[in-house]
């Protein structure tokens, strides 16, 4: 209770991370700079408005082919002296493709930094994509899905079989959605024409972001910028295939099939969709989830030791998200944690938190996101996510600020309204089969099978 009271006397947190400056240049590329002295390296990144979710036909992966494509070799340099030039230096980079954007990243010491950007601006604007590196590019994608798979087994897949929860979850909720590259790709039908088709389409400057991060001196990044980028002629962006969230569809369970196929333990997860960032209770739905996450601990872990790995997490995409309560336990106990879940959540929609758990719950929102941030890479991952949110001109949010106007009147009333039956719904991993279970199938099997072949041996015909 000491520890409560402490934590509700503490100050309000100004804390200069929401604080980035954000520019325009004239042919519409956007620029966000974060200067950090405390550090010594800096992230330089290249953001695309383009991603799984923007693809025509929606089975195609073309965006993430496309991210491999631009490693394999520029005018200037062969892939091995792309990627050497960096590792020589002792920096990182890496392209990534999500279902809003794709992203190029060079993180490095700061001495560096004008190395960085010219290396971006190689990469992404003068690669040679070359007949003959496509077919390695699609073997990239294939070694990171784990094998390129035949169309059967995707569409098994597809159909709900060996999904992870958070997979079958989305695919029963969101049936209208479904994410554009396939979980198990395909690539043979795209060629280099293609590619290029999309490259010209969605790869100009005002479709997207240069992010700076890291102990660099603002002005001259940003002249350093406009001196590499800022001639990059606009074009028109298409955009005709987007696809959107609609509102999802609920029930009271979804179970995974056959995912995972054998195991001792049960995962339980108990939640809400919401609308992610764009959700207008966003800063008090992490309140709750702080709240939660600590009465579950205790309701489920210390109290009747029903599972270890207990918890509620809060997911936000650009316009999809989901707080959830989890515990994974004995296969026998997830009967008893349900009905604690569906307890502890009850409490927040009668109840009105005290003053003092809401000063808990804020500070450890608080606290987390902090220390998370305090890497370059966490920084700039959270200033891409405003170039895709919020539109150039717009004050940028200060979370923490939200979160210290969050009373536990709102904490109530969002509860009440968003965590109720009709909103709420179980996902459930449960192995088919035990351990034991599976062993005991595995001799059966093998002793079929040695009678079987004694049975012909004797009748041949």
């Amino acid at each position: 209770m000491l520890g409560a009271l402490v934590l509700a006397a503490l100050p309000v947190v100004g804390n200069d991370i929401w604080d980035v400056q954000r520019h325009r240049l004239p042919n519409g590329l956007e620029v966000f700079i974060k200067q950090r002295s405390e550090t010594q390296a800096v992230e330089v990144r290249a953001v695309v408005k383009v991603g799984h979710r923007y693809e025509e036909p929606l089975d195609s992966g073309l965006s993430h082919l496309l991210e491999h494509m631009l490693f394999k070799g520029t005018a200037r340099q062969t892939e091995a002296q792309l990627k050497w030039a960096v590792e020589r230096r002792g920096g990182g980079r890496n392209g990534i493709t999500t279902p809003e954007a794709t992203y190029y990243f060079v993180n490095i010491r700061d001495v560096h930094f004008k190395f960085a950007v010219d290396w971006l601006e190689d990469i992404v604007f003068h690669s040679l994509m070359k007949d003959s590196a496509l077919a390695q590019a699609r073997k990239d994608v294939y070694s990171e899905q784990g094998g390129k798979y035949p169309r059967i087994l995707e569409k098994i897949f597809i159909a709900g079989f060996f999904q992870p929860p958070e997979v079958r979850a989305a695919e029963v909720s969101f049936p209208y959605a479904q994410v554009a590259e396939r979980l198990a790709v395909r690539l043979e039908h795209i060629d280099r024409a293609r590619l290029r088709q999309h490259f010209d389409a969605y790869y100009q400057p005002n479709n997207m972001a240069i992010i700076v991060v890291g102990n660099v001196d603002a002005a001259d990044a940003l002249r350093e910028i406009e001196a590499h980028f800022g001639g990059l002629k606009p074009r028109p962006i298409a955009r005709p295939s987007y696809v959107p969230y609609r509102e999802p569809h609920v029930v009271d369970e979804i179970r995974s099939r056959f995912y995972p196929p054998v195991g001792q333990l049960t995962d339980v997860n108990y939640g809400i969709w919401t609308h992610g960032d764009a959700d207008p209770d966003r800063h008090v739905l992490r309140m709750l989830a702080r709240h939660l996450d600590r009465r579950l601990k205790e309701e489920i872990r210390y109290k009747r030791a029903l599972a270890y790995s207990v918890g509620c997490g809060f997911f936000e995409d650009v316009d999809v998200g989901a707080l959830y309560a989890y515990a994974s336990g004995p296969r026998d106990a997830e009967d008893e944690v349900k009905s604690v879940m569906r307890a502890v959540v009850r409490e927040v929609t009668e109840h009105e938190i005290s003053a003092a758990d809401l000063a808990d719950a804020r500070e450890a929102y608080i606290g987390s996101s902090t220390r998370y941030y305090e890497s370059n890479s966490r920084l700039a991952d959270l200033y891409q996510n405003f170039f895709l949110t919020v539109p150039f001109g717009a004050p940028l949010p200060n979370e923490f600020a939200s979160a210290e106007r969050v009373t536990p009147a709102d904490v109530l009333r969002v509860a009440k309204a968003r965590l109720h039956h009709g909103a709420l719904m179980f996902v459930v991993a449960r192995p088919p089969l035990t351990y034991t279970g599976a062993a005991v199938l595995g001799v059966v099997v093998v002793l079929v099978a040695i009678l079987l072949i004694v049975w012909r041996r004797r009748h041949p015909r």
